[in-house]
């Protein structure tokens, strides 16, 4: 019988279940801190740094165009953008091409912006001349923007911070708690 009387809780004292349930969701949270800072801050940062050694060698776009497709989407049809930008470029006599445009950021590569695909694509005209960017180590790897997308980097930053601002709440709750 004394077994089913520690089952009862004492007045002025909170459940251990509880912060420990808060314990969780801070590590939960934390943890999705740390991956949202990898995949948006540090992946990005490091193909950026990575890309300021590479090579510069001219190419020519081969292909420039913004493509669309329908999609269904809460049961209504929306047509969805996305750029296709080809260029060909040689390097050490070896001809290739490559559709890679920017080396940074993690924007989607598909959107129903029509005008923001059109943007992109009109830096690259049809038949143009441009300079594109060759990594000498894996030469297919290659990309005719490597400029750091600041903007993206903030995104980053801020969805990284409400990860780790949720986890700290839940972690001075359950303080409170015990």
């Amino acid at each position: 019988m004394t077994g089913n009387l520690e089952l009862i809780e004492q007045p002025g004292k909170k459940p251990a279940s509880l912060s420990l349930l808060c314990l969780g969701f801070f590590l939960i949270f934390g943890l999705g801190s740390l991956v949202s800072a990898y995949f948006t801050l540090w992946e990005p940062y490091s193909r950026w740094r990575s890309a300021q050694t590479w090579q510069t060698v001219p190419c020519r776009i081969i292909t420039s165009e913004v493509r669309s497709r329908s999609e269904l989407n809460n049961d209504d049809w929306v047509e969805i953008y996305s750029p296709h930008v080809r260029y060909a470029y040689e390097w050490n006599g070896i001809s290739s091409e490559s559709s890679i445009i920017g080396i940074t950021g993690f924007r989607s590569v598909s959107s129903t912006d029509r005008e923001e695909w059109a943007r992109v694509v009109a830096r690259y005209p049809l038949g143009a001349s441009c300079t594109c960017f060759v990594n000498p180590g894996n030469p297919a790897q290659t990309a005719l923007d490597i400029r750091f997308q600041t903007t993206d980097f903030l995104i980053g930053i801020g969805m990284s911070g409400v990860f780790l601002l949720v986890g700290l709440l839940f972690f001075f709750i359950g303080r409170k708690l015990t």
